[in-house]
């Protein structure tokens, strides 16, 4: 598994933790702070955390890998986290840190950029079909607390796949106990 981490918040602890369980990580800034060592680049604020993920599925991704996609402002409790990413197998899941959210998105099919695990078939026909993640290139950091262009496409686009029955892709984790999502 490959991690994508956006960075923004610098999140000193999740930086710790992705530092001292030597995953494969690699953080995607919007502007420049301090990753813990964990390697990075620094490319154009465009798109929010879509943008970040664009680039990293274009030019990071090994192409065999599934992704666990994520901003930086989330904190690692329990490293048993990492085990628990990797025991996903599903195409698409994300990753709550609240029963109430996990069970309120499923419900309305719906979700967010903080969090989320992909696997290698869904983000080759990401690639495919879409020639990446979608992401609002005019948007360079605004942001006004409600949802924004690039996860509606998202959204979207997972609806789309679901009925056309290509892969299962509203599936919800509640990692319990074991990461806090800002």
């Amino acid at each position: 598994m490959q991690i994508c981490v956006a960075g923004w918040d610098f999140n000193k602890s999740l930086y710790a933790s992705l530092s001292r369980n030597q995953l494969d990580t690699h953080a995607v800034l919007h502007k420049k702070g301090d990753t813990q060592g964990v390697p990075f680049c620094l490319i154009p604020n465009e798109g929010l955390e879509w943008g970040i993920y664009d680039y990293f599925l274009k030019n990071l991704w090994d192409k065999k890998s599934p992704v666990l996609f994520m901003q930086d402002d989330i904190s690692i409790v329990e490293d048993s986290f990492f085990t628990e990413m990797l025991s996903l197998t599903d195409d698409f899941t994300f990753i709550h840190d609240s029963i109430s959210k996990c069970i309120s998105s499923e419900r309305l099919f719906s979700g967010t950029g903080q969090c989320f695990k992909a696997s290698s078939k869904f983000l080759t026909y990401l690639w495919k079909n879409h020639r990446g993640f979608w992401y609002d290139s005019k948007n360079t950091g605004q942001f006004d607390g409600g949802e924004h262009a690039g996860i509606g496409v998202f959204l979207q686009r997972l609806k789309d796949i679901q009925k056309k029955k290509i892969m299962v892709v509203n599936n919800h984790f509640y990692a319990q106990d074991s990461i806090i999502i800002n």
